[in-house]
């Protein structure tokens, strides 16, 4: 893939207004090599010039490591590839196997809260309209659910 040097900054630029992400708030963990281009865009341009904080994954991360620097670091925000929340998902699978059926269910009602509360958020739009200027701008932020601030704080905090 070539990446032009406006691909490379109008790429972050977007991201960060359409996301609603905060200035000088966000942290990230990297994980990917530098050569990957979402990698490169994320690590490289976007949280540098949003003023965010990057922490660098261990060597081993893609080796079974990742979600033990993910509990370190409990980033804001988490660029994925599809084949990393595979095996995120496959680890939490895992480990839930040898769980009695309660807290099998019990995991199974904060996931269905939680996506309840994603498509709640999904569905208000970007946080910030593009081009706007202010914070008097940005739409109410989402309420959450009793149900959701219950799930949040038992399970998946």
């Amino acid at each position: 893939m070539i990446q032009s040097h406006d691909n490379l900054t109008w790429s972050p630029f977007s991201m960060f207004h359409n996301a609603g992400f905060r200035m000088a708030e966000e942290t990230n963990l990297s994980y990917l090599p530098p050569s990957h281009s979402s990698a490169l865009v994320v690590d490289g341009f976007m949280f540098p010039s949003m003023v965010g904080t990057v922490y660098f994954a261990d060597r081993d991360a893609l080796k079974g490591k990742l979600v033990d620097n993910l509990k370190d670091v409990r980033p804001t925000i988490l660029v994925a590839v599809p084949r990393v929340l595979e095996k995120i998902e496959e680890r939490i699978r895992d480990g839930m196997a040898g769980q009695g059926a309660v807290k099998r269910r019990l995991l199974a009602w904060a996931a269905k809260e939680a996506h309840k509360h994603l498509d709640k958020v999904r569905q208000a739009g970007p946080p910030v309209k593009p081009g706007a200027p202010s914070v008097e701008s940005r739409p109410p932020p989402i309420k959450e659910s009793m149900q959701y601030k219950l799930a949040k704080k038992l399970i998946l905090k």
